[in-house]
């Protein structure tokens, strides 16, 4: 009987604990997830944060200066137990865009998100690469199963990207229908995007490759359909002069 005070002491404290962790200010995830991302080459930045460290939403999120509008998370507990970082997240993407995953960042900075799901407008994914002479149209879809991303670039992926309602603008109007690119990483490390089209006007058959380094090679061939518009025809001829089957090829190489 007399050991009864410590034990409800404990069991006090034990809650007391546990009702302190829960509520813990949403302010600080920032401060316990930015350190995990700086190895990666990732600088994270959030401001109009509410809730919980647990369970909490920011009105806009910053990662290498890339904005997003609200960001809802929910950290995984057990993740914590291996030394990871574990988040389940959403975020809106500008005006109509919206992503979704589960992120694990590891002790030396390697951030995998599984379950990627995003749609964006192509307009305002080429905001990130204003140095293009063109302007796209349409609407970018994003299903990777898994996404790895070491010294802030990609060095794994998995899933598909599809462009529909694809297009140009600028300089001229043109329309390429549906196009898609199936992403899988070899076993050397390299991201290989395999291109195909969706039947519309623009057929598109070859390869973009990314290595663990950040060089990228591509090499596409692109062929309009026979029912497709001069204007189409002729925008190909921009990009080289076509072979006797009627295809341009592109091909490009650099660094990210």
């Amino acid at each position: 009987m007399k050991q009864m005070p410590w034990r409800l002491l404990a069991v006090g404290a034990i809650t007391y604990l546990v009702v302190l962790i829960a509520l813990f200010p949403a302010g600080h995830a920032v401060g316990l997830i930015a350190p995990r991302l700086a190895p990666a080459g990732l600088s994270l930045a959030a401001h109009g944060i509410t809730g919980t460290v647990w369970s909490g939403s920011a009105e806009t999120v910053s990662v290498n200066g890339t904005y997003a509008g609200q960001v809802e998370w929910r950290l995984r507990l057990l993740s914590l137990i291996t030394g990871r970082v574990g988040i389940d997240w959403q975020a809106r993407l500008g005006d109509e865009g919206h992503a979704a995953g589960r992120s694990r960042i590891a002790p030396d900075g390697t951030m995998t998100i599984q379950g990627l799901e995003a749609t964006v407008t192509a307009e305002a994914a080429y905001a990130r690469f204003p140095y293009l002479p063109v302007v796209p149209t349409g609407e970018l879809t994003l299903s990777l199963s898994e996404l790895r991303i070491e010294q802030g670039r990609p060095t794994g992926a998995t899933g598909q990207v599809a462009w529909s309602e694809a297009g140009l603008s600028a300089p001229q109007p043109l329309r390429f229908g549906e196009l898609r690119l199936a992403l899988e990483t070899s076993p050397q490390g390299e991201i290989i995007g395999r291109f195909a089209d969706g039947g519309g006007p623009l057929q598109t058959e070859g390869t973009v490759t990314l290595s663990p380094e950040g060089q990228y090679r591509l090499d596409l061939l692109l062929t309009p359909a026979p029912d497709a518009e001069n204007s189409l025809k002729q925008g190909l001829m921009l990009v080289g002069r076509p072979d006797a089957r009627g295809r341009a090829r592109l091909q490009l190489n650099g660094q990210i």
